[in-house]
């Protein structure tokens, strides 16, 4: 049948449910029940596994960014619901744009591996 493993032996043969298959006859286990994934992901289930993805509106690692507040994204950044939680301006890094540019130096000075050059 479908979704079995089946051994032909002398006048018999057994059965047994395919790995992500159960019960009689066998059926997909859903692997999404026993809700694996974290806070703002959705569960997809599949044959014999499962994935987790940023629900609508939230996005990051952990999905923990919420795109549907403002300003969640610092320095400008804007708020991405796939992929990096937010896009950020030329300078800033970071999930939320929060690493930027170094402050405080004058017009004329590089910084370059902790040193200053004039």
């Amino acid at each position: 049948m479908a979704n079995e493993d089946c051994i032909d032996a002398v006048n018999m043969y057994t059965c047994t449910c395919s790995a992500g298959y159960a019960g009689t006859p066998c059926a997909d286990i859903d692997e999404c029940a026993s809700t694996p994934c974290m806070a703002n992901e959705d569960c997809i289930d599949a044959v014999n596994m499962y994935t987790c993805a940023c629900s609508a509106g939230y996005a990051g690692t952990p999905c923990a960014v919420d795109c549907s507040v403002t300003n969640t994204c610092m320095n400008g950044g804007t708020c991405h619901a796939t992929g990096d939680a937010c896009i950020c301006d030329a300078g800033y890094t970071g999930d939320l744009c929060g690493t930027g540019p170094l402050q405080g130096l004058s017009d004329n000075e590089t910084c370059f591996r902790d040193f200053y050059f004039f």
